[in-house]
């Protein structure tokens, strides 16, 4: 288990890494809120900043566990 510091949505937000035998599973807080977004976060604090954070979850978890929807595995797709 490893906490990471992912601010965007807000400044204090977290994710949890979770290493699995599966792989790396994010508990990613609202950092997305499902896995077809919003896009763009209409509460975000800064922009630039949560797509920063989203860019370091993707680069290390295998499945993302949103704020508000079902785990899903990242893709090209998924929402920077």
């Amino acid at each position: 288990l490893r906490l990471i510091a992912t601010p965007g949505h807000s400044a204090e937000d977290i994710t949890l890494l979770a290493g699995t035998a599966e792989g790396v599973v994010a508990f990613a807080g609202d950092l997305w809120w499902r896995a077809d977004g919003p896009a763009d976060d209409p509460v975000t604090i800064d922009r630039a900043l949560l797509r920063a954070s989203r860019e370091r979850v993707l680069a290390v978890a295998d499945v993302i566990v949103p704020g508000h929807g079902a785990p899903f595995t990242p893709t090209a797709s998924t929402p920077r």
